[in-house]
């Protein structure tokens, strides 16, 4: 298993160059994978996955879409694209600097919930069965069910900002750290390893 950060990926890039559009950004999350893919191959974690990539979507980008989650499903034996339904608590937290544009995620709220349809529509409609959507509810008033989705509740007292969940498997929370969010983590059999740089993703 293996989280990568979209967001790290879109201020940073993997190759040197920041991601400009949404195909950019796809193309240097798989440079990502190959890296990761050398110890890490089965599974692959993308969190928030509809939240980092709202600023850069534009309405034309669904192939784009398309032909990126088809990639991940032949690539990978399992990989989890975390959704958020309702804005995530860590975003308060966010330092919204280094990107070419106003990131400022909260005003992408609709593209969001644009991106997270698109996700699931693929999914069904492809039947692509390695590509697996994890619902993150963070809004006690999101009443959602959809068939074939793994749904996690973060609006339990329990809970933290940092969790990521890889299906029902595992569950990563760095708070002990003090991140925000727990990205470039990892199990390799039953020991969890992080990496601190995020150009190698």
């Amino acid at each position: 298993n293996f989280v990568h950060d979209l967001r790290g990926i879109a201020i940073h890039g993997v190759n040197g160059k920041r991601p400009e559009t949404t195909s950019e950004l796809f193309e240097q999350t798989i440079l990502a994978a190959n890296i990761t893919q050398t110890f890490a191959y089965d599974c692959a974690v993308l969190d928030s996955f509809n939240t980092f990539i709202a600023p850069l979507w534009k309405s034309t980008d669904r192939e784009i879409l398309k032909k990126f989650l088809k990639e991940l499903e032949i690539r990978f034996k399992e990989c989890f694209i975390g959704l958020d339904c309702g804005a995530p608590e860590f975003l308060d937290y966010l330092v919204q600097s280094g990107y070419a544009h106003d990131y400022n995620y909260n005003k992408y709220v609709g593209e969001s919930n644009t991106i997270t349809n698109l996700v699931l529509d693929i999914i069904n409609s492809e039947k692509l069965l390695h590509v697996k959507p994890i619902l993150k509810i963070w809004e006690k008033k999101k009443q959602i069910a959809v068939p074939g989705t793994y749904l996690a509740n973060l609006t339990s007292k329990w809970q933290t900002t940092n969790a990521v969940y890889v299906g029902s498997q595992v569950r990563f929370d760095a708070g002990w750290g003090g991140w925000n969010r727990t990205v470039r983590v990892g199990t390799t059999s039953t020991t969890t390893s992080s990496t601190s740089t995020s150009t190698s993703t």
